[in-house]
This record gives structure tokens, sequence and C-alpha cells, in this order.
């Protein structure tokens, strides 16, 4: 009875985890995990060098869980549901389901035609109606199955507890925008000359309306060493914070991103008004570099590989994902 209902839930679950990640370099390991002639290698250095692939491993084990819980909240939503109505569960399915999804419509299936005629192998639209008619009716299923799930999930009140992985980050006094007793804080590493982290600022200036009061947003520095001028993107911006100065020059800089020489950037710092002398001295003699080296352990030890990297309130979210991506995890931690 389970398998029909089941064929219906959108699971991808990856069954490899079946003991506990600390089993590796966590609890119960000694300090130090090897020596190299009198040099020691200990278990802070190994967890540093692993830290992206734990992280990865870490999620992919919620995930499974929370799949995995997902689909017994709703096998059991669905059996209570087709009880009530003095049904059986295949027959609540077939009923609420198989009878009630709609068909496509001729205008959707040459619209899916169109859109992914390259995919199916130089068929005419009539060769490739059924093969387009079943995989459109699967979809107005699942979509007519969420809606199920959903409006029973609201009505029956779930509570869900399972928390997913999290990374402790400091903000460790960097730029921040929102109150400080936000009740969700993200922390992203970036680079100035970054494409993704640009096209990831309007999304983040969507978060700031859509959540204005619920959220902080923490900036820290991780200029990748292939981006020729980033290191001193960073560093002036870091210069334009001792002035108070920092979200303009912010601006200036991701709006700016293929014209970050040294001399451009002393040229930002004129426009939004720094006082020069104090800007050159702290720009050309390279003191934020440090500041910034800071950053980039802090994130590489955290399991940042790439940017733009956000942890909301220690979730970790990778790319220049869109306010639905965003939305779905700051929802849960607000919820929480």
């Amino acid at each position: 009875m389970m398998n029909k209902i089941r064929k219906w839930f959108p699971l991808f679950l990856i069954l490899f985890l079946a003991f506990p990640l600390t089993l590796a370099v966590g609890d119960g390991q000694p300090d130090v995990l090897a020596r190299v002639g009198d040099q020691e290698i200990t278990k802070a250095q190994v967890l540093e060098a692993a830290a992206s692939q734990l992280a990865e491993l870490r999620q992919k084990e919620y995930d499974v869980l929370k799949s995995a819980l997902d689909q017994v909240i709703d096998e059991m939503l669905l059996g209570k549901a087709a009880t009530e109505k003095g049904q059986t569960l295949d027959e609540y399915i077939q009923a609420e389901i198989e009878n009630k999804a709609p068909q496509p419509t001729d205008e959707e299936i040459q619209d899916f035609y169109n859109k992914y005629k390259s995919r199916l192998g130089g068929k005419t639209l009539e060769q490739a109606r059924p093969q387009i008619v079943n995989r459109l009716s699967l979809m107005k299923k699942q979509e007519l199955f969420n809606q199920i799930i959903s409006r029973l999930r609201k009505a029956s009140k779930v509570a869900v507890f399972l928390d997913p992985p999290r990374v402790k980050v400091a903000e460790a006094g960097n730029p921040s925008w929102g109150p400080k007793d936000a009740p969700v804080t993200i922390i992203e590493f970036s680079d100035f000359e970054c494409p993704y982290c640009a096209r990831a600022e309007k999304t983040i200036e969507q978060i700031k309306e859509k959540y204005a009061g619920k959220v902080r947003i923490v900036f820290r520095d991780f200029p990748l060493s292939f981006h020729r001028h980033a290191q001193k993107a960073h560093e002036a911006a870091a210069c334009a914070a001792d002035q108070d100065k920092y979200w303009e020059m912010h601006k200036l800089l991701f709006a700016n991103q293929k014209a970050l020489a040294p001399e451009q950037l002393v040229s930002y710092a004129s426009q939004i008004g720094l006082d020069m002398d104090k800007f050159n001295a702290c720009f050309n003699s390279g003191s934020k570099a440090e500041e910034i080296a800071a950053d980039q352990k802090a994130g590489a030890a955290a399991g940042v590989t790439g940017t733009p990297a956000f942890f909301i309130n220690g979730r970790f979210l990778s790319g220049a994902q869109p306010l639905e991506a965003f939305s779905q995890i700051i929802d849960e931690e607000l919820a929480r």
C-alpha cells in the first residue's frame, strides 16, 4: 500500500551515512593524530583541512533524515485523512490525486515541446505527444499532492524539531546591517571581484526589504587568489570603514567590478568623501591585510571554498541563490 503513495514523495535519499561523522576525527580521538619526524599533526589541523568535505557530509546526512521525516509525517497525515473519509489509503490517493489531477492542455503540450524539443531526439510533436502527456500528467499530480500535504500540515499544526547542521562563525567586528538582536543573522563571505557575489548583492537587497528588523547581515572578506584586484579592493573597503563609510565603498566596488585597479580604488575613496590623507596612509600601508587574512582563515575553517558563501544562523548556503532559497531557511529560523 505504501508503495503507491511513495511515488509522489520527492525523495532523493542518499543512504551512506550509517555511522556518526565524529568517528573520523571528532570526539574520542587524540589531539595529536600523527607525527612526521618531530612534527605533530593535530586534530585541529585535520578538521580545518577537511572542513568543507565534513560540512557537505553533515548537510547530506541532514537532508536524508529530513526527507525520511517528511515521508513519515506525510504518510501519517494521509492515513488520517483517508480514515476520516472512510477510505483506504489507496482509495484516498485515487480519489484525491489520480482522479482530480487535470489533463494537460494542447497549449501546455506545445509549450513543453517547444522548450525541450532539442532533448526529444528529433521527434515531431505528434510522435512525442504520449511522452509529453505522461510527463505533464505526473507533474500535475505531484503539484496536487503537494497542495494536499500543505493543507493537511497546516490543519494538523505540524511542528518539526529536527535541527539542521550549524557552523559557529563569529562576526569578528565586521561591517553589519540590521539590529544586533535580530533573530536571524546572515554572515556572508564574499569577494568584490566575484561576479556571482555581485549577483548575490541584488538578493541581499531583497532580503533587507522583506525581512527588515528581523535579519542582521554581516559581511566578511574572502578575496580569491585568482582575482587580481580583489585583495586591494577589500583593503580599500576596510580603510573606508575606519571613516564610517564602509557601505558606500562596498556599493561602489560591486558596481565597478571591472575597474578595481589601485588608482581606481583611490578615486572611489575620493568620490564618497573620505579624508584622503587618512585613506592613503591606510591603503598604502597594507595594514588591513592581516584583518582580511583572518576572515579568510575563518571562512576556510567553516568550510568555505568559494564565493559567495552564507551562514544563516549557522546554516550553510553556497552560491548566488535566489531569494526563495534564503527565504526557506530564514522562515524556518523565524518559526523556531
